[in-house]
């Protein structure tokens, strides 16, 4: 899984922060994957109901921090104004 912390770095420790990688038990490739499957099952048909009644708001979280931050407030803001999320 790329993007999580790498088991395989230098010494154990993190090439990305510099921490000592400590490892759960819970923590196994199958465990995580697991998880995500669940998360999917579980939230997407709650996804799929805002969305159908055009009340979901999605926001590009792969951005530079300040300008997702930027993008809650302002969304937040619009929808305590108003009581509505965007029309798409």
């Amino acid at each position: 899984m790329k993007g999580l912390a790498d088991p395989s770095a230098k010494d154990g420790i993190c090439r990305a922060c510099g921490v000592r990688l400590e490892h759960r038990s819970d923590d196994s490739r199958d465990v995580i994957t697991a998880r995500f499957e669940e998360y999917r099952k579980l939230t997407q048909p709650t996804l799929d109901y805002y969305r159908a009644l055009g009340k979901l708001e999605s926001v590009d979280a792969g951005r530079p921090i300040d300008d997702v931050t930027t993008e809650i407030a302002t969304t937040v803001g619009r929808i305590g104004r108003t009581g509505r999320a965007a029309a798409r």
